[in-house]
């Protein structure tokens, strides 16, 4: 089966010539047969536009090499793309950018955490990213609360009084930002780590937890990365004459 748009170029170029149709050849992707007045007429197809993806950073440096000398690389947000000839702009390598599992994982936090689920997030969800004291941290931690209730009734005058008292033992032993190593993408050639500081505070009253990157520290984190990759990409093949590097979308 042809491409669909090889077709209908085809078809369009045919639209001139009264009474010529195309036929497909059965296992010949490259050929067609136009049919005319005359009889038929074998016709080659032009090769359809370049739209390759490659896996890794590596990869797309290796097909900047082979093919993009009249071309552009652009590195944004979801993924880097190699337009092989940049007046043309149809022709292109793409890489996608995978996000990491950790990097996903604290994009997600907001919701108050119990020490349970605080203590799976540390242990197993951010696991190599943060240190593993941590989690021995937040074992330790002893919630107590005391509720004392008093009322006082006279002629003419109610009054009702309680005192909630609650505290966590071992809490300040806890940091108020907690660091950690997250790589923004896991695509090969771009497992660059950044720092990221999450904020922690605690609610003695309903035992909870809330975690959280401070403001813009994933963006940040993007930026940092997207700059390296555009060094990257600079340093191997955006000079002497190879494809000029941006940081957007094509």
């Amino acid at each position: 089966m042809l491409p669909k748009e090889t077709l209908e170029l085809i078809q369009k170029t045919a639209v001139g010539a009264a009474g010529v149709t195309v036929v497909e050849i059965p296992g010949d992707s490259r050929n067609v047969l136009l049919s005319g007045p005359d009889g038929y007429a074998k016709h080659e197809l032009p090769p359809s536009d370049r739209n390759h993806t490659v896996a890794s950073l590596d990869a797309l440096i290796a097909a900047a090499k082979r093919y993009g000398q009249a071309g552009t690389l652009w590195h944004g947000t979801n993924s880097v793309v190699l337009l092989v000839d940049d007046g043309d702009r149809r022709d292109r390598v793409t890489l996608p950018l995978q996000q990491s599992e950790h990097f996903a994982r604290i994009g997600a936090l907001g919701r108050p955490l119990d020490q349970r689920a605080i203590i799976r997030l540390l242990r197993v969800d951010l696991s190599g990213a943060v240190s593993p004291d941590l989690v021995t941290q937040f074992r330790k931690l002893d919630f107590k609360r005391r509720n004392d209730g008093s009322s006082v009734v006279n002629h003419g005058k109610e009054s009702l009084g309680r005192a909630v008292e609650a505290e966590v033992m071992g809490v300040s032993e806890l940091p108020e930002r907690i660091f950690a190593a997250i790589q923004v993408y896991r695509t090969p050639g771009v497992e660059w780590s950044q720092q990221i500081a999450l904020i922690l505070d605690v609610n003695p009253t309903t035992e909870e937890f809330f975690l959280c990157p401070e403001p813009d520290a994933l963006h940040r984190a993007v930026a940092e990365v997207q700059a390296r990759i555009g060094e990257s990409l600079v340093k191997a093949v955006g000079q002497e004459g190879g494809p000029s590097v941006f940081y957007g979308q094509p």
